[in-house]
């Protein structure tokens, strides 16, 4: 069953804060990355590369757990946890959104060739903050 992400969440997950992602590795352990984060105001949304870990990770095993503290003010966080869905529709101009929004430039400045973004979004069934 899906929570909600409260205004606060919604007003903190839209700034410009770095998030730690964790998903499982395939022998059982934790991978966390910090990684750049977004909200449609229902879900938490990551994006990344098809065939890199944390792609691979939450195809195989669907949970992540999400993480944002403010930079600035540390006892105002969010943590989320939920199942990964995988959406490639959109996801070049939502890395420029995301590079804009982190970096002040128009389009991701890191892409390599032939990689094929891909966002995830993660209905929290779990939230825990401030």
């Amino acid at each position: 069953m899906a929570t909600k992400l409260t205004d606060a969440d919604i007003e903190l997950l839209k700034e410009a804060q770095i998030a730690i992602v964790t998903t499982i590795n395939s022998d059982g352990t934790l991978h966390s990355t910090p990684t750049w984060v977004d909200t449609d105001g229902e879900a938490v949304i990551i994006n990344t590369s098809v065939g890199r870990k944390k792609h691979r990770n939450i195809e195989q095993f669907k949970y992540v757990s999400i993480c944002v503290v403010d930079s600035k003010q540390p006892y105002r966080w969010v943590s989320v946890t939920g199942k990964g869905e995988f959406d490639t529709t959109g996801a070049d101009a939502h890395i420029d959104a995301m590079a804009k929004k982190y970096l002040g430039q128009d389009s991701y400045p890191f892409r390599t060739e032939g990689e094929v973004r891909i966002k995830v979004r993660v209905v929290p069934v779990k939230r825990l903050g401030s």
